[in-house]
């Protein structure tokens, strides 16, 4: 089992954080790992999954 901490540091009160790439990194660096579980530690954090989201 591996555990891996991303850590974040946001600019405002409300704030969308691309973390897609951090993810395919952990990816590449454990590809024997088959499953990825991602949570977000915090009182107001939350992961959201969006398909196709573009930030632009």
């Amino acid at each position: 089992m591996y555990r891996v901490t991303i850590h974040l540091q946001t600019t405002a009160a409300q704030q969308l954080v691309d973390v897609t790439e951090e993810l395919r990194r952990v990816a590449a660096a454990h590809p024997e790992a088959l499953l990825m579980a991602l949570f977000a530690r915090g009182a107001t954090a939350a992961v959201m999954v969006q398909e196709n989201w573009d930030p632009g």
